[in-house]
């Protein structure tokens, strides 16, 4: 794979610094800086050597105590949640407990969420410019000042940062990235300078806390550290159902756009933070149930295709929802056949390769056991070995393959992968031999 850089981190933080300290003055944020300096050189030495958790976790919490003592703000109120009065967390002590623990999960929430180009970057550069609009409604000059800063220095970051990234952020991006939204939820929620409601941040950071609470949950009811890695997250299950990289991050933006706008709607109407708690609610109810069931519900939905042309109304409605979704580009496209035919599968600089075998074929992609590949990749190269099969008498090709997901069944690796680019030549001998599939079907 070609080696990318990881120093975006570096370089959007700084430009953020640099921006905000040319527009506006720094009182009261010595601890914002202070922690934001501590996280950018915890995560810079994780990306040079990779630092253990327990040294990057030690980083988080020291740039959190500094946060909360130079600049004095902690979370003591969660604000009108059930309608009932505000909470209001008793003692200094829990009180400043209870903000490490949520600046914390701001802060990891975001570091899992980067996992592809330009996914925690697009949800940060969304999240500062609704901060951003919560501070011009109350005419805060300095939330929003430093909320545009680090808005501006994202964007030119992306620029970069979106698929096919040349530039990486991190761990020194995400941490700070998830710090400085961390901050803005805290700073611009509680205290005197408070200028939005807690339920409104707890909405526009909605999509990586919850997220989070449910990959982490999971790991723990399937008997797992909440810690331990896996490929459960949200742009997970959408890349595992079709999308290409590129739209799962557009839709997830999309979602984040649409949950964080509602706060905006909330303070422009003046609807109750209970209110406002409950579309919070319903989406992570929402995701944390149809991330269980959410594979049969699409093997269910889609068993009425074969009928779609011979239904009534419900299936004519299925069908264009379907057709409507890049979900089901591949379920729709053409048929699939279960077959055994060897592979081998390079990288992109073909420095590699890997054996396996395809179990399930299309005109569109296939499915695959490879033992030895664990991790999802990006783009690949295969040479499928058709001439072995009974039913074709056709010579190997080499094909430009997208890896859209990896699930273990049986304990082995099963890999889902979509052909890109196909030209005249592949196209025709894809038709050719599934076309000789359907003839040999009995």
């Amino acid at each position: 794979m070609d080696p990318k850089p990881l120093v975006g981190g570096l370089g959007f933080v700084i430009s953020a610094c640099f921006a905000a300290a040319l527009i506006m003055p720094a009182t009261g944020l010595r601890g914002f800086f202070a922690g934001l300096t501590v996280m950018l050189f915890i995560g810079f030495l994780d990306d040079l050597k990779e630092l253990g958790h327990r040294q990057k976790f030690m980083g988080q919490i020291l740039a959190v105590a500094l946060l909360i003592y130079f600049s004095n703000i902690r979370l003591v109120s969660f604000g009108n949640l059930l309608g009932l009065g505000d909470i209001i967390i008793p003692g200094y002590w829990l009180s400043v407990l209870i903000s490490i623990f949520c600046l914390l999960g701001v802060i990891n929430a975001i570091n899992l969420i980067d996992g592809l180009d330009g996914l925690a970057g697009g949800i940060g550069f969304v999240a500062f410019l609704l901060f951003a609009a919560h501070a011009s409604l109350a005419q805060n000059q300095t939330f929003l000042l430093l909320n545009l800063a680090f808005a501006g220095a994202l964007l030119g970051f992306l620029r970069f940062n979106w698929h096919p990234a040349k530039l990486f952020m991190g761990d020194a991006g995400s941490l700070s990235l998830g710090f400085a939204l961390a901050f803005m939820s805290l700073g611009m929620t509680q205290g005197d300078n408070a200028c939005m409601s807690p339920i409104s941040a707890l909405l526009i950071l909605s999509i990586p806390i919850a997220d989070t609470l449910t990959v982490m949950t999971k790991r723990i009811l399937q008997g797992t550290s909440p810690f331990h890695a896996d490929k459960k997250h949200l742009h997970h299950i959408f890349m595992r159902y079709g999308f290409s990289r590129e739209n799962t991050v557009k839709i997830i933006i999309g979602l984040s756009i649409l949950l964080g706008s509602i706060s905006i709607v909330g303070r422009i109407y003046n609807l109750t933070d209970s209110t406002l708690f409950l579309f919070f609610a319903i989406y992570l109810i929402f995701y944390f149930i149809s991330s269980f069931f959410i594979l049969d519900l699409l093997r269910y939905s889609c068993r009425f295709r074969r009928k779609r042309d011979s239904c009534g109304a419900p299936c004519k409605a299925l069908k264009f929802i379907c057709q409507s979704l890049d979900i089901f580009n591949i379920i729709r496209s053409d048929t699939r056949h279960a077959v055994s035919i060897p592979a081998r599968y390079y990288t992109t600089e073909k420095d590699r390769y890997l054996d396996g075998t395809i179990t399930n074929i299309s005109k569109s992609g296939f499915m695959a056991s490879i033992p030895q590949l664990t991790t999802l990749e990006s783009t690949f190269f295969t040479k499928i070995n058709f001439e072995n099969q009974d039913s074709a008498n056709i010579p190997p090709l080499e094909f430009t393959i997208e890896h859209l997901w990896i699930a273990t069944q049986d304990e082995k690796h099963i890999h889902g992968f979509k052909f890109k680019d196909l030209t005249a030549e592949q196209k025709s001998v894809l038709n050719l031999f599934t076309n000789t599939l359907k003839k040999s079907k009995p």
